[in-house]
């Protein structure tokens, strides 16, 4: 089969959602078929679009981030389309007025919408019911490479101290800076890691001027792929405070490296971790500081969270069912056209 994937990002970069779209190419080359991406950008033009896609011409459409690129659906229902559901899409910009009626297009007009993440398909079917049927939940894989990485030496973290390792992009939703102000605390036991790129200039500026100040914090803008399980495995915790995720792919790859997990009680968050058995999930500032003095007052117990981390995604995760039901959704955009 032949798949065109139109992608808000270049796919090698370094985002979770480029990691994804990384092993979903690469793992459906090798079973034989023909997956290439298409990177699209708010200065994309229609035009080139359209004619990109027809000198392409796939069997099907893959629209990653139902407004990012569904905001060219209305352009492109020539070809049969399938829809991933992020999280941003819907948390963020499905709540606002000039950006909901293209996610509303690009959901209608779709033959299959797929999420990894139990809530969003929920909120999909709640609000938008016409769509309600098209919709599946998928399993999602993991990839862990074997490229080594001292992320200790690297990062200059004194022996002694609990290591929290936050991966992802510098960014507002990512809520860096809660991090930073909620573990000021404990500086003088713990060392944090930032490990990303400055996706947004303003909060970045902010979030560099604060971490000036702290030298017990680093930001470390670039770990290549293949190196994040050695940079996770150095890690005590891995520490996740964001305002909302889908299903993070950095938490996937730190439970398969057997990390213990702190991660903010949201709902995509809630969907992949269970509190006090593969994690630890806080509420508040004042909840996020009691398990910090958890995990530093019960030594066994980040390493008690890891193992039960490590057990889960064993289990949970494969790569080969995430193919197979990706398959499966691109098999009906098919045939609802014939």
């Amino acid at each position: 089969m032949r798949i065109l994937a139109l992608s808000p990002f270049e796919p090698e970069s370094v985002t979770g959602n480029a990691v994804t779209l990384r092993r979903i190419r690469d793992g459906l080359r090798a079973r034989g078929h023909v997956f290439d991406v298409l990177p699209v950008s708010p200065q994309t033009g229609y035009d080139w679009v359209r004619s990109e896609v027809a000198r392409a011409a796939p069997a099907v459409l893959h629209l990653y981030h139902s407004y990012k690129t569904g905001r060219l659906a209305a352009l492109l229902k020539a070809w049969p389309s399938v829809v991933t559901v992020s999280g941003t899409d819907l948390n963020h910009d499905f709540q606002d007025p000039a950006r909901r009626p293209a996610i509303e297009i690009a959901l209608e007009h779709a033959a299959r919408i797929v999420t990894y993440n139990p809530s969003l398909a929920a909120r999909v079917r709640e609000t938008l019911p016409r769509a309600a049927a098209k919709v599946r939940v998928i399993p999602k894989g993991v990839f862990l490479g074997d490229q080594p990485f001292d992320l200790r030496g690297v990062a200059g973290v004194p022996a002694g101290r609990l290591l929290f390792l936050h991966p992802g992009g510098i960014r507002r939703v990512k809520n860096n800076l809660f991090a930073v102000e909620a573990l000021v605390p404990f500086a003088d036991r713990v060392s944090l890691v930032f490990a990303g790129p400055t996706v947004e200039e303003a909060y970045g500026a902010a979030f560099a001027g604060r971490i000036a100040r702290e030298p017990w914090i680093r930001h470390l803008p670039l770990i290549p792929s293949p190196a994040m399980a050695a940079a996770y495995r150095a890690s005590d915790v891995v520490l996740n405070t964001s305002l909302s995720e889908g299903i993070s792919n950095a938490l996937m790859e730190a439970m398969a490296a057997g990390r213990a997990i702190l991660a903010a009680d949201i709902p995509g968050n809630r969907d992949l971790l269970r509190d006090g058995e593969t994690a630890l999930l806080y509420g508040d500032r004042a909840d996020f500081e009691a398990k910090v003095g958890r995990l530093l007052s019960e030594p066994g117990l980040h390493r008690e969270l890891g193992q039960a981390a490590l057990r889960k995604a064993r289990s949970d995760f494969s790569t080969e069912r995430e193919l197979d039901a990706l398959l499966e959704a691109y098999a009906a955009a098919v045939s609802s056209r014939r």
